[in-house]
């Protein structure tokens, strides 16, 4: 017997007869639907293409000074007018497993807002702009993407990963001309490509990030192999060490797991040990020309564990210059960072932990760290076995760095890529499940 469907509109949920389909419209309106996709897909893209470093060649987003306008991305305002325009001209009908995603973003949306109104009302500091363009936005994604029919979700995954690889292959045209394509405000000791992102380090996290989801679309074999190819050699060409180390556990892994369309159980097994005896043989003669190349430039010069890999460790230093009252119930955010500064010397905090501890304090910080964790839970729960690889890689990278506690587009990147790929039109089962 066929399961009942939500039904999303103005008025809100409700369910819908037995037996509906989940993608149908509710009226023959082909060129509005088609529209809407569009203007999503612009939406969604945008965030990427509209780099941080771009958006200040002409407004404050992050830097100092501005209106409080200035601060949110532009595809932010968009998806708004468009989820907003979607409900009031659609009827939006969606499966259960759907309905139980689209809840996770509104409680996700509804943790950020509560610890945001809680600081507020303590009379600390709150940095909103991240908040809102890191998490809102992020929710916000997750919820256009439910408009769209799961052939359009699919298309804006592989429109991301296309551009993933075109910023991947910018990367390596920099690496070998010196010069970066976009602006670039920072001052560094010496040359690290950015391709179409906004710092050499988001280049590796996008990269671990995207790199799983490769193996998922609907790609020819050799196509995949080549885009997870260069997408490992652009981490390296980019220096962002953790995440190009990332990129090349993630390829292995994927290559190894690959499916093998041999109905012999025997021949596979000697199929996958070729391939990995290939990847064993590979790997020696690859290292030597990567580095005659450059592409593990810090690696040599700097090693893994170098000044800035040991001022985030370092920072940890400021809980024992601050109150146990500070710790459990945070302090002004302004004071921690000049303290970070007079004491330890450090201009900028890249550790979402000392960041979310202070500005939510330890409880508020336990709690938005689950309710991210368990948003991503929700995601890749049922579904198959490599986005949960992917969404690994991508939060061990993002806790090399600043990432969960800075204004950034990689937490929207990461559910495009979980509601792109997954399989979202039926009940999903509360376990992973493997590619057959």
């Amino acid at each position: 017997m066929a399961r009942p469907h939500t039904v999303l509109t103005s008025a809100g949920l409700a369910q819908a007869s037995a037996g509906a389909d989940p993608w149908a419209p509710a009226d023959d309106r082909p060129l509005l639907r088609t529209v809407l996709s569009w203007g999503v897909a612009a939406a969604l893209l945008s965030r990427f293409v509209l780099s941080e470093n771009l958006l200040n060649a002409v407004i404050n987003y992050s830097n100092d000074g501005g209106s409080v306008v200035e601060k949110i991305h532009i595809a932010t305002y968009l998806g708004v007018v468009l989820f907003g325009f979607a409900l009031l001209t659609t009827r939006i009908v969606l499966s259960p497993a759907e309905a139980r995603v689209l809840r996770q973003m509104g409680a996700l949306v509804g943790v950020v807002f509560g610890l945001t109104a809680i600081v507020v009302l303590s009379g600390n500091s709150v940095s909103a702009g991240f908040l809102v363009d890191t998490y809102v936005s992020a929710a916000l994604a997750g919820a256009l993407m439910l408009l769209l029919t799961p052939a359009w979700r699919r298309g804006v995954g592989d429109a991301l990963l296309a551009f993933m690889l075109l910023s991947s292959f910018v990367v390596l045209a920099e690496k070998a001309t010196g010069h970066r394509l976009l602006p670039y405000p920072y001052d560094e000791n010496g040359f690290r490509p950015t391709g179409l992102t906004s710092h050499p380090l988001v280049v590796g996290l996008f990269n671990a990030g995207s790199i799983a989801f490769v193996m998922l679309t609907r790609w020819p074999a050799w196509s995949k192999a080549a885009a997870m190819a260069l997408l490992v050699v652009a981490a390296f060409a980019a220096g962002a060490r953790t995440g190009a180390l990332l990129c090349a556990a993630v390829a292995l892994a994927s290559a190894v797991t690959a499916p093998i369309r041999d109905p012999n159980p025997t021949r596979r097994l000697q199929i996958r040990g070729l391939i990995v005896l290939g990847l064993l043989a590979l790997i020696p003669i690859a290292l030597p020309v990567m580095a005659q190349l450059g592409l593990l430039e810090r690696f040599i010069t700097d090693g893994y564990v170098d000044d800035s890999a040991n001022a985030r460790v370092e920072i940890y230093r400021l809980f024992s210059m601050v109150t146990w009252r500070d710790i459990l119930l945070g302090a002004d955010l302004l004071w921690i960072k000049k303290l970070a500064f007079e004491k330890l010397g450090f201009e900028f905090i890249e550790s979402p932990v000392i960041m979310f501890v202070f500005q939510f304090g330890a409880i508020g910080a336990a709690v938005l760290f689950g309710a991210i964790l368990w948003t991503f839970w929700r995601l890749v729960a049922g579904q198959n076995w490599r986005t949960a690889m992917g969404v690994v890689a991508f939060l061990l990278c993002a806790l090399s760095n600043n990432t969960l506690a800075s204004k950034n587009q990689a937490v929207l990147m990461m559910i495009v890529y979980l509601l792109a790929y997954g399989r979202y039109g039926r009940e999903a089962s509360p376990v992973l499940r493997r590619a057959s």
